[in-house]
């Protein structure tokens, strides 16, 4: 998807960049690729955000002011005052949840003393050992 297309995720969100920038995936700011988006809200993870390879940020208004222009100029930012929240809902799109379906599979093990909670899914093979 294109930076351009998260708008409709986060429209609260000013986007800052190349609007043709594609986005491929997410990450934090340590492990990220550089077509990952990754999110800031607090200065403390300042020195994290330079070293990042993520050329595409999610950023508090705060932070984004605190950037020299050469960093601007260079990764693109979707500017809002919710940079976590946006960042769950850009996961939650890209990972949406899967139906699940209580209960446990026939071929999986699970012990007497295990405690499984009613709403969780057990597939196949599966084995949950005591405790």
């Amino acid at each position: 998807m294109r930076a351009s297309d998260l708008i409709s995720i986060f429209p609260d969100a000013r986007l800052v960049g190349d609007k043709d920038f594609v986005i491929k995936g997410v990450g934090a700011a340590a492990t990220a690729a550089p077509d990952s988006v990754c999110f800031i809200e607090a200065e403390k993870y300042l020195e994290g955000f330079r070293k990042s390879a993520s050329r595409a940020w999610i950023i508090s208004p705060t932070i984004f002011d605190l950037l020299d222009q050469k960093i601007k100029d260079e990764r693109i930012f979707f500017v809002t005052e919710k940079p976590y929240n946006s960042f769950v809902k850009l996961v939650n799109h890209m990972f949406p949840a899967k139906n699940i379906k209580p209960g446990i599979h026939p071929t999986a093990f699970v012990d007497a003393t295990a405690y499984v909670a009613p709403t969780a899914q057990i597939h196949a093979h599966v084995s949950v050992e005591a405790g």
